[in-house]
Order: C-alpha cells, then sequence, then structure tokens
C-alpha cells in the first residue's frame, strides 16, 4: 500500500483539521486506481498521549435487576496516561425515580497504561422500578474528561424466585439453546388444577397455560437470551423458579 506522509509541521499551530482522505492502491488487475475513504478527525481517538488521564472502560455487570435481589456494580477501568494514577476516585451511583438510591465510592491506582476491574457494594431494590448505574473516575489532574463518565439503564423485575411448597413440584428439564426452546415438568396435589405462567427478564407475563395432575410442558421457540421466571400457581399456594437461558 502507498502511504503519503504529510510533514505538520509546515502548518501553524492554529490551523484546524477536521477531515483527512485515507487512500490505498487497487487491486492488481488495475494499479493506477486510487481508493479513498474520508476520515473526520471525530473518528480519531488518541490515545497514550497524556501523562494523566484515568477514565471508565465499560460496565460489566449485567442489565437487569430483581426487587430485593442483591445486585453487585462491577465496572473496568484505566489508566491512559504515561504516568502513574496515584489514589484516584472510582464512584458508583445509582439513581431511580426519586434521585439517587445508591451510592459507593473506591480509591484506586493504576500504573501507566494498565486497567482493573472493581466490584462495588451490593444493591438491593426495594421495588421493580428501572434504575440507571452511572460508573465515574475522578483524578487531579486528569487532562481528559471524555472517558470519566459511562452510564447503562437497568431493568427492574418485581418477580422473585421463591421456595418450593411440599405439595408442588416444579423443575427445567431442557434447554434446546439454538432453538430458544424451554421445556419444564411440573406436578400438583391430585384433582387440582393450575397455571403455569412465563416471565421475560422484563418481568413481562408471555405465556399462560393451564395444567393439571403432572405432567410437561413446552414454551415457545424462539425465546431471547435473558433470566426467565417461571410461575406454577394454584388457588392455594405458587412456586417461581428463575432460569438463565444463553443463545
Amino acid at each position: 500500500m502507498k502511504v503519503d506522509l504529510i510533514d505538520v509541521r509546515k502548518y501553524s499551530p492554529q490551523t484546524t483539521v477536521d477531515s483527512f482522505i485515507l487512500m490505498g492502491w487497487g487491486n492488481w488487475a488495475t494499479p493506477s486506481v486510487w481508493y479513498g475513504q474520508k476520515i473526520y478527525w471525530d473518528d480519531i481517538r488518541l490515545t497514550g498521549y497524556a501523562d494523566y488521564d484515568v477514565g471508565v472502560k465499560g460496565i460489566l455487570s449485567g442489565d437487569s435487576v430483581w426487587k430485593s435481589t442483591a445486585y453487585t456494580p462491577t465496572a473496568r477501568i484505566k489508566n491512559f496516561g504515561r504516568k502513574v494514577a496515584d489514589s484516584f476516585l472510582v464512584i458508583g451511583q445509582i439513581e431511580g425515580g426519586s434521585g439517587v438510591v445508591y451510592a459507593d465510592t473506591l480509591t484506586w491506582s493504576l500504573t501507566a497504561d494498565t486497567e482493573d476491574t472493581v466490584s462495588f457494594k451490593e444493591f438491593k431494590p426495594s421495588d421493580a422500578a428501572n434504575y440507571t448505574l452511572t460508573v465515574s473516575t475522578v483524578m487531579t489532574p486528569d487532562e481528559s474528561d471524555e472517558d470519566d463518565v459511562m452510564s447503562k439503564t437497568l431493568y427492574g423485575s418485581g418477580i422473585e424466585e421463591q421456595p418450593i411448597p411440599q405439595a408442588l413440584n416444579l423443575d427445567v428439564i431442557s434447554l434446546q439453546v439454538g432453538e430458544g426452546v424451554l421445556r419444564v415438568s411440573y406436578s400438583l396435589p391430585l384433582g387440582e388444577q393450575g397455571t403455569i405462567s412465563l416471565y421475560d427478564p422484563t418481568g413481562r407475563r408471555s405465556e399462560n397455560l393451564r395444567v393439571k395432575g403432572e405432567g410437561k410442558v413446552s414454551f415457545k421457540s424462539g425465546l431471547a437470551s435473558g433470566v426467565y421466571f417461571i410461575r406454577l400457581e394454584t388457588e392455594k399456594m405458587s412456586v417461581t423458579k428463575k432460569t438463565l437461558l444463553l443463545r
């Protein structure tokens, strides 16, 4: 590939570059043909040029939370700079409809151009609402603030896994991962009828089947990846189990 080098020293320090053309030779049959791709300066991110620059590389913990169930916010942080980042703050914060409902602050250190995983204290939602998790870094000095903050939505569910009463039995017997099929077995007290319901990761009921006695049922194919709740319910009692489907 042919590369034309541009001597930037001939431009004044006040020169603004908003785009450039990246070009290379065509295939061997048409060596004289140029193909160009315009690259905008906003698409380019220079790393390693700062002495002091820490930031959030990604939020690793999932995007589903369940009422009264512990959730541990986890994130990946990085020192993008060329010098040691000593004793900077990593802050985890969760907001709900009423404002900030959770906050935790860690003190961290990283050598030059390294990264690490941080885990905050557990968060237990008091309801089935959606939340916003924000992870941020604070350091002085910090020469770039573009990567200091990252957020993600946490989708809440009011469905909780419950212990199984002796008179009821509910088991996940197979997961046909490629087809997204979920099969369960069940048993009810003699003569009783009930329903088996499937709830998706947001807590919405997607299927509801009438059952009696004991047997096996299959839920529809094409289920997306995620955590599902299966509830077996009669007039007198109910049981809920949680299962994870990965496709």
